[in-house]
């Protein structure tokens, strides 16, 4: 009895051991992990400012701010901040959000082989756990997760696989399959825009090759549907970010260290398990392993969806594999945004993807031909091989300390951000574009909000947040007041109870005039016009959403027959 449900707890174990650093020894330690815990922290600190959904990050810049948060995905942020808030630890908290994406991950890859196969026999049970082992046991995932330490990423490919299930089970559950690819869909876009854009390219593929054969043709307007629901849940993100990037340094994205042209790794190298942008060499053994299946089954006339699928997943590995190297060049130049990945690398991300698609869909076949006496045994070397590839990754990471944890507690207070001049970004792409100076030269030490007063002109600080201010001011005569604030879009002003004009300053910063006498002032950056629309737009598909998602509970509660 205790053997045949042994098996079900594999995943725990595979669960384990990519998650062995966080649970044993901490937040791993790099350039990008402490940055992306100051993002968390300035994340939470807008959402307590009624910053809904967050715009500008307040304290950034030593109190200059920065608008990343139109721009910056914000799904892991949101997720890690609401476990900061429950764990009052902003390094539990980010460890939290991890390791749940990474459940959901197993979930989701779990779920798409088991409905790509079909039935519920044990086999295809089993195959669907070894697509969990080679997915979430992934070299890259596991360098993007403890080594890199890129959040964002490994959150979207965590996801990814959701959206991908959506769209087989819209041929069994037409509804549900569809909201399960909006939500997918939209999570993965507001998890890392880039890794959705590889998402969306897959999802439209394979949607001619799962459903051009279907009988009801209605799946097409499901599939549409869902697609269509995914970019209205998410378009408060994507759309202001791709409208607003021209008024901010996003051009630093794809220069220098940044430019995808330094970035091709020889193709010995893509398969070894020691670099973190590798893939292993089990990786390479099921590429070569399913072209050899698919290749025997290719006489077959009556050849399963699952086999069409896993041959479009083999043409999806090959292109990924080819977009890694230098003969790729001219898509790189011209494709729009392929430049943006920075680093051609990262298509080892998608690549993981399709790789433990076929690994899970392909297994019984490999099962059948090999005349093995139990896919439980295989099931178990399988899951033990996919453990030994991660070990060399395990081995070469380095976690936060706890005297550097006190620290950085003590540093992520809200003023202490802003005296000793934290960013969040290893460029400074998300700064305004209008900012024309050294920013070196303003952020290099702590200067108070008001800059450089004329001497006949006082200033009180009532009440100062990063996006709203209230001052109190005597002149004697019209003055310029420069404030230590970038200039943006949707700063407003208003003076003893009237409107006035803002400028920009020669340095890019916020300006206005005041006229003599006493004035009250206030001053508040808005969110820029078509985030607030379309809030509100994704809201409303967020109900359509719940509503959808609720009709067959409610149909089913009021007709229990």
């Amino acid at each position: 009895m205790l053997n045949k449900y042994l098996p079900n707890f594999y995943p725990v174990i595979a669960l384990f051991f990519c998650s062995l650093p966080y649970l044993i020894q901490g937040y791993p330690l790099s350039d990008d992990s402490v940055l992306g815990l100051i993002r968390v922290k300035e994340f939470q600190l807008a959402l307590t400012h009624n910053q809904l959904p967050p715009y500008w990050a307040d304290n950034l810049y030593g109190g200059y701010g920065s608008p990343i948060f139109i721009f910056y995905a914000p799904l892991y942020m949101f997720v890690a901040t609401l476990f900061y808030l429950l764990t009052g630890s902003i390094i539990s908290g980010s460890i939290l959000a991890i390791l749940l994406f990474t459940v959901i991950g197993a979930a989701g890859m779990y779920l798409l082989v088991k409905e790509i196969l079909g039935d519920n026999s044990p086999i295809n049970q089993c195959a669907a756990r070894i697509s969990v082992y080679v997915f979430i046991l992934n070299p890259y995932l596991i360098g993007d997760k403890i080594i890199r330490v890129a959040n964002s990423e490994y959150t979207a490919l965590c996801l990814a696989p959701l959206s991908l299930y959506g769209l087989v089970k819209i041929k069994q559950d037409p509804l549900k399959g569809s909201l399960i690819l909006a939500a997918g869909l939209a999570l993965s876009i507001l998890a890392h825009n880039l890794t959705a854009l590889t998402i969306m390219a897959m999802l439209i593929t394979l949607s001619f090759i799962i459903h051009s054969n279907s009988v009801n043709q209605r799946s097409w307007l499901f599939i549409l549907g869902g697609i269509t629901m995914g970019l209205l849940l998410s378009a408060f993100f994507w759309l202001p970010a791709l409208y607003y990037k021209s008024l901010t340094h996003t051009e630093q994205l794809t220069q220098g260290h940044y430019d995808f042209h330094n970035h091709f790794k020889p193709l010995s190298q893509f398969f070894n398990n020691s670099n973190f942008f590798s893939m292993g060499l089990l990786n390479l053994w099921i590429i070569i392993k399913s072209a050899s299946l698919l290749w025997t089954e290719r006489l077959n006339s009556k050849q399963s969806e699952a086999i069409k699928l896993a041959k479009a997943c083999l043409i999806f590995a090959l292109l990924f594999i080819f977009l890694q190297t230098k003969l790729s060049l001219p898509f790189w130049k011209n494709i729009p945004y392929l430049s943006l990945f920075q680093f051609p690398w990262r298509m080892m991300g998608p690549l993981t993807i399709v790789i433990s698609i076929l690994a899970g869909v392909l297994f019984p076949i490999y099962f059948i031909k090999n005349n093995y006496r139990s896919f439980k045994k295989l099931e178990l070397s399988i899951l033990f091989f996919c453990i030994i590839s991660i070990l060399p990754l395990l081995s070469t990471n380095l976690t936060v300390s706890g005297a550097f944890i006190n620290n950085l507690t003590s540093a992520f207070e809200t003023e202490t951000i802003k005296t000793i001049m934290l960013s969040s970004t290893e460029v400074d792409e998300y700064l305004p574009k209008s900012v024309r100076i050294n920013i070196k030269h303003y952020t290099n030490e702590y200067t108070p909000l008001i800059l450089n007063p004329t001497p006949d002109t006082s200033v009180s600080i009532i009440e100062e947040y990063g996006t709203e201010i209230t001052l109190e001011t005597n002149t004697s005569k019209p003055t310029d007041i420069e404030l230590k604030r970038w200039f943006f879009p949707d700063w407003k002003c208003i003076i003893n109870g009237e409107i006035h004009p803002v400028y920009i300053s020669k340095n890019g910063l916020l300006s206005i005039k005041i006229p003599p006498g006493h004035n009250k002032i206030f001053l508040k950056l808005n969110p820029p016009l078509l985030r607030q629309m379309l809030v509100w737009i994704s809201l409303t598909a967020f109900i359509v959403w719940i509503t959808l998602a609720a009709k067959p509970l409610f149909v089913q509660y009021t007709n229990p027959d």
